[in-house]
């Protein structure tokens, strides 16, 4: 489950720089393109206007590309929180949304070879977060942490067993 949508993206980049990071052909397509195929209303029609076959291909894999560096971002966040938190969150809170559209966005600028050097630091930054997250050095006041110890594991101490080989039964062997 994604913690963030593509409108959350399109607040914090331009469309046109969505559309350079996740169209990968040639056909002319626009970030409404790319919004409206991830909602399922992208069709191709008699119309004039309409996108063509081949925009509606472009838009829907373009939008394929957005929701899997939206999920990729939402998994390292669970990842990180797993340890303390049961997830994924119902509501992720604004604190948490933005250290997961910083590593979504992120994530859409490394599918190309040019990630901007804001970008990668906003990433490192996000990154330390949800290890401090993790660690437990950082709360987020959300309900239901669960600490690994207090999930109701047993813990069974045993004797110890006397030792079958010892020094002495095995010089002759």
């Amino acid at each position: 489950m994604a913690y963030n949508t593509l409108d959350d993206i399109l607040g914090e980049i331009p469309g046109e720089v969505l559309v350079q990071l996740t169209n990968d052909s040639e056909t002319n397509i626009t970030a409404a393109m790319i919004q409206t195929a991830l909602s399922g209303a992208l069709v191709e029609t008699s119309d004039p206007d309409a996108p063509t076959e081949e925009q509606v291909a472009a838009a829907t894999a373009a939008a394929a590309a957005a929701t899997k560096c939206l999920n990729r971002a939402s998994a390292m966040v669970d990842g990180y929180c797993s340890n303390l938190y049961d997830v994924p969150f119902d509501t992720a809170s604004p604190f948490l949304k933005s250290v997961d559209l910083d590593v979504a966005i992120y994530n859409l600028f490394s599918r190309r070879d040019n990630v901007p050097e804001n970008r990668k630091d906003r990433y490192k930054n996000s990154e330390k977060i949800l290890i401090k997250i993790g660690a437990g050095d950082i709360q987020l006041g959300v309900t239901g942490p669960t600490a690994p110890q207090q999930q109701g594991q047993v813990v069974q101490v045993t004797p110890a067993l006397e030792n079958i080989f010892t020094f002495d039964r095995l010089k002759n062997f």
